[in-house]
């Protein structure tokens, strides 16, 4: 109990810091450096506490939240120069686990994912059900699958060129 009083206060201030970066980019920087916090938060639910559904809080909390900030406030930028900053006022908060699962509709499905150090943690959330799935995999073997992934599918094989008229 103190370990969870403990991380919950942490992810409380982690969140007031948050609140108080009033630029895009400040915030995206902010939230990367705390992913650790959010992480051992989602860990400490999911294996400790054997309880997916706080596990998924913790990783929808940790979330970086800009789009849905802009979108709650509308704004809309409308130039196109790459560095241009939208200013973002109050934080969005992101729903509930209750809320997430009584808003998906019957006929969908929400996937949502959080990698860590050695596992591979999923909810698939359908109507008013969560299904959560483990996978044992470390994060440095997840990225080199899905790097030889992106390059199997992304490029042609070489000495090929695409050809787009038929045979």
């Amino acid at each position: 109990v103190a370990t969870e009083a403990e991380l919950n206060s942490v992810l409380q201030i982690s969140n007031t810091y948050r609140a108080n970066l009033k630029r895009e980019s400040q915030r995206n920087t902010f939230f990367n450096v705390e992913q650790r916090v959010y992480d051992l938060a989602v860990d400490f639910a999911w294996s400790r506490k054997r309880d997916p559904e706080l596990a998924l809080h913790y990783c929808e909390l940790s979330r970086g939240r800009s789009l849905l900030d802009a979108m709650q406030k509308n704004l809309i930028n409308e130039q196109t120069d790459d560095h241009i900053e939208l200013p973002l006022s109050a934080t969005a908060e992101p729903f509930s686990v209750a809320e997430i699962k009584q808003q998906t509709p019957e006929d969908a499905q929400i996937v949502q994912y959080a990698v860590l150090d050695d596992k591979l943690l999923m909810w698939v959330v359908n109507g008013n059900k969560i299904t959560p799935q483990e996978k044992s995999v470390s994060a440095g073997d997840l990225a080199e699958r899905v790097k030889r992934f992106v390059r199997a599918v992304g490029t042609l094989p070489k000495n090929e060129e695409p050809s787009f008229t038929s045979d």
